[in-house]
């Protein structure tokens, strides 16, 4: 569920991750697994949801500007690692908000 929640995620144009769209999701998914064949399915409630995002660390996040058309793949995530990783070199009083930015 949490992997297909992050799959969604990376393309922008299928709309936002809601918490209606977990809940179908899930149970389609239990529907779907034969382990939980005749087996009640949950009542899929607030708290499960809660317990949900929690344990996966997910957390509402809404697209605007250039990010909302942003096509995220492997590609972009790697170089969002690779640009972690240099900026962990530099302390909190060094670093700066900037509009554009380019990584050479």
């Amino acid at each position: 569920m949490a992997e297909w929640q992050l799959r969604y995620d990376r393309y922008p144009d299928l709309g936002l991750t809601t918490s209606d769209l977990l809940r179908i999701k899930a149970r389609e998914f239990w529907d779907k697994l034969p382990c939980y064949a005749r087996k009640e399915p949950p009542k899929f409630s607030d708290g499960w949801l809660v317990g949900f995002k929690r344990r996966y660390g997910l957390k509402e996040r809404r697209r605007h500007g250039e990010g909302a058309s942003a096509q995220i793949n492997e590609e972009s995530e790697q170089m969002m690692k690779e640009i972690r990783v240099v900026a962990r070199e530099y302390r909190p009083d060094l670093t700066y908000n900037i509009d554009e930015l380019a990584y050479y």
